[in-house]
């Protein structure tokens, strides 16, 4: 089974079940020292391998999983992130559609920018952690190694704006 197609989403996205495997084990290894002393941890993604792949990195962890509606109200949230007790939000909702955001920019920054600081907002005022993954396209794409995390950001497009919006 290890090199048979395990998770797929609309974005063409997919995984064998070895990937799913090996990912999800990483991802929690990187997640497991933020959450030490937490019994749950928020999920806050749209449906996809992401999502799929941060379920299970929780649960390898020894964790539950509350998965957060990226939709809802601030309101919503802040009741649902209250009733859990969560203290770390894994986050990766936004606007992927790169190509679409040039002619729907103002839609794709009120998501990757907007939404990210209000959600960044929420968890200051109740102290909790957010892990927020991004994406290549704050950069150039002139770099000829990896991009360190504290590298300048210069993005070329409308999705590389809005998604710095979000990282500020």
């Amino acid at each position: 089974y290890w090199r048979r197609p395990a998770l797929s989403d609309t974005t063409g996205k997919r995984l064998t079940f070895g990937r799913t495997l090996i990912s999800a084990l990483a991802l929690g290894r990187v997640l497991e020292p933020q959450l030490r002393g937490q019994d749950h941890v928020g999920i806050l993604l749209p449906a996809s391998v992401g999502a799929a792949l941060a379920n299970l990195a929780v649960s390898v962890t020894g964790r539950v999983s509350v998965n957060l509606n990226f939709t809802a109200s601030r309101e919503a949230l802040r009741f649902a992130c209250e009733k859990a007790g969560l203290r770390t939000v894994v986050n990766c909702s936004a606007f992927t559609d790169v190509d679409g955001a040039e002619t729907r920019e103002a839609e794709a920054t009120a998501i990757n920018g907007e939404g990210v600081a209000l959600l960044a907002a929420h968890c200051r005022r109740v102290g909790a952690l957010l892990v927020h993954f991004s994406t290549d396209y704050v950069f150039d794409g002139n770099a000829t190694s990896p991009y360190a995390v504290d590298h300048p950001i210069s993005p070329v497009n409308a999705y590389g704006r809005s998604k710095a919006a979000g990282e500020k």
